[in-house]
């Protein structure tokens, strides 16, 4: 059998709607591991609503230029939630990897996020999960921006960022303290997405 090629949607370069492409290909990604085929035209969908809520509580078009706060985030995936449900019959689940203030040492966040994206019970999901989990990371230096993990090494922080495969590497980055030339992650907005 053949093996699948994931392509994800790429953000544009000018934009600050991160975050709706990390949500977007969350759920592709969920939908994949699912056996399920996100089409291009399910991807356009959800990407008009969301574009729609901004509109709707006249945040456009702010939004292109400014981004999006863990609050639209939150919504988003509701909106996702509501999508995969009729479109797909997948039941999304998410929760914060921590609240504020939980997680303040970067090899704590390493372990905690690994915990939770391999699904070791030693991480509380609260929802029973056997397949693929995704994680929404904000970042908040040296520019807002959100990216989606979906796997964890010693070294470096797996991620899908605007259509392209990344690391996030362990050395160059920092939790919740901002320092020249390094990433800092932030735990309280970090959420670990999954299907049941």
């Amino acid at each position: 059998m053949a093996k699948r090629v994931l392509t994800t949607w790429s953000q544009g370069e000018l934009d600050g709607l991160c975050g709706i492409y990390a949500i977007i290909n969350a759920m592709k990604i969920l939908a994949m591991s699912r056996g399920k085929d996100f089409t291009d035209s399910d991807g356009a969908k959800l990407f008009k609503d969301m574009v729609k809520y901004l509109d709707a509580r006249n945040l456009m078009p702010q939004a292109l230029w400014d981004g999006t706060s863990i609050q639209h985030v939150r919504d988003f995936l509701h909106s996702a939630r509501r999508f995969m449900r009729k479109q797909y019959g997948l039941e999304i689940v998410h929760k914060v990897l921590a609240r504020r203030g939980e997680i303040t040492r970067k090899d704590v966040f390493w372990r905690v996020l690994d915990a939770a994206l391999s699904n070791d019970p030693s991480y509380n999901f609260k929802h029973k999960t056997e397949h693929a989990r995704v994680a929404l990371i904000g970042l908040g230096h040296p520019q807002p921006h959100w990216t989606l993990a979906y796997g964890v090494s010693p070294r470096s922080i797996n991620l899908i960022d605007s259509g392209s495969n990344i690391r996030l590497s362990y050395t160059r980055s920092t939790v919740g303290v901002s320092q020249p030339g390094k990433w800092m992650i932030e735990p309280e907005h970090t959420i670990v997405i999954a299907t049941l």
